[in-house]
Formats: C-alpha cells, structure tokens, sequence
C-alpha cells in the first residue's frame, strides 16, 4: 500500500529532528553559561543555578515538546483520515445477507379448534368478534414482516 502524504511525512520527520536539536543546542547553551562562572550565590539554595540557566531549560523544555507534539499531531491526522478511508471501503462493500434456516421461515400450522355449534351472536359480540379476527391479522402480518425483513 502506498504511503499516502509523503509531504506531512516529511514535515513530521523535520519537527522531530527540530525538536531534537532544540535540546541539543539548550544544554551546549546551558553548559556555555555555567562555564563562564556567572554564578550567582545561593539562588534557590544552590550555588550551581545562575539567573540564566532556568530560562534556558524552560525554553528549552517547553519548545521541544510543542515541536514533538506538532509532529505527533500530523501523524495522528495521517492515521485518522487512513481509518476513515477503510471504514468508508467497507461500509460501501455490499452486504451479505444471511441464510435464515427454513423452520425458522416457516411459521407453524395455526390449527383450528374442533367444529362446535355456533351459538347466537348477539351485535356487540360479533364487533369483539372482529376486533380479534383483525388483531390475529395484525400479528400474522407483523410476523411476516419480521421474517423478511432482511438482516444487515
């Protein structure tokens, strides 16, 4: 697979090899200042710290991580917009569908009870007739539905 972005890449690398040098070049500075005997007596309860040398390890410090973190930050893009690509790839992939086993398909033999005399339906009985006639349905229709829908 090809890398793709060569340019940030490259950017990333000379933000990481920047934020090396920085450090580098910070404690030669730092050494160059301690050589030159400016020291000042007991600042901070030491005699080796001058008022130079803090400045210089926190500019230092604080410049090399900004760097660092920069270079990270690119990569972390790269890795994002690389993770987008694949997912877009395989949600756009056709979908299997799945083999639904045929007793499952198939719905059980609803069996009528045995033929008994039909007794005299008065008009209020026959509407609760029909409401549970058109609520069987229902069921009947939904579960139909259930069973083709179809599944991923």
């Amino acid at each position: 697979m090809e890398k793709r972005y060569p340019a940030l890449h490259i950017i990333s690398l000379l933000f990481k090899v920047l934020s090396v040098v920085i450090v580098i070049l910070g404690i030669v500075l730092i050494i160059i200042v301690l050589a030159q005997g400016e020291i000042t007596p007991k600042v901070f309860g030491s005699t080796i710290l001058t008022l130079g040398v803090v400045p210089i390890i926190l500019f230092t410090l604080i410049s090399a991580l900004i760097l660092w973190g920069i270079a990270e930050l690119l990569i972390c893009l790269i890795d994002i917009e690389n993770n987008t690509r694949i997912t877009m790839t395989k949600l756009s992939q056709p979908k299997e569908t799945p083999v639904i086993p045929v007793s499952i398909v198939t719905p059980p033999a609803i069996t009528a009870p045995a033929a008994q005399p039909a007794p005299a339906v008065k008009p209020e009985e026959e509407s609760e007739e029909k409401k549970a006639a058109a609520a069987l349905a229902a069921r009947k229709q939904s579960f139909k539905d259930v069973l083709n829908k179809k599944l991923w």
